[in-house]
Formats: structure tokens, C-alpha cells, sequence
């Protein structure tokens, strides 16, 4: 096995902030709208799959509020059992 020595001269020091994961994201928001809690799920990475699968929690009868990169979701009594077609073939992921 190889291996490289890397010997420099200053330490590196700081932070880096790492987007969250797409997949991830949305399957953290199938996740939440599972329990009548609140959920809190930061550095959500904002693209248009979670705006989607936002808009079909709505639909259902769930509440999200968008904050910068976090999301709170809070859904109580399930509205409805079947989201709308034209939602469902938008968004390109599985929320298995």
C-alpha cells in the first residue's frame, strides 16, 4: 500500500460548512412527516426534488416553514391519503 507524506509548512486552520446531502434531505422529510412532532432538519441543500416533496406534505395537510437552509415540519392529522399525480411523476427521487 502506498502512502504519501505531505510536509509543509503552515497547519491549516478553520471551518468549512459542507452542504447537506440531496438524498438525504428528502428522505429525512418523509421521516418527519411520520410523527406528530415538530421536526427541525438543518443544512437542507435547497433544490427543486425538496421544494416538490415540500409541496406534497402541504398538500396532505403538513405544515413547513423555510428558513435559510433549515426546515421545520409539523405534520398532526393526515388530511388526505393520495397526493396528486402531476406531484408525484415531478419529483425524480424515492421517498423509500
Amino acid at each position: 500500500m502506498k502512502k504519501y507524506i505531505v510536509k509543509g509548512g503552515v497547519p491549516l486552520r478553520g471551518e468549512v460548512s459542507v452542504s447537506g446531502a440531496k438524498n438525504v434531505a428528502l428522505k429525512a422529510l418523509v421521516a418527519a412527516a411520520l410523527t406528530r412532532e415538530e421536526v427541525e432538519i438543518d443544512n437542507v441543500p435547497l433544490i427543486s426534488d425538496l421544494f416538490i416533496m415540500i409541496d406534497i406534505i402541504r398538500e396532505l395537510g403538513g405544515e413547513v416553514k423555510i428558513l435559510d437552509h433549515q426546515l421545520k415540519i409539523r405534520v398532526g392529522d393526515i388530511k388526505k391519503h393520495k397526493i396528486s399525480l402531476d406531484k408525484a411523476s415531478e419529483i425524480r427521487t424515492s421517498s423509500q
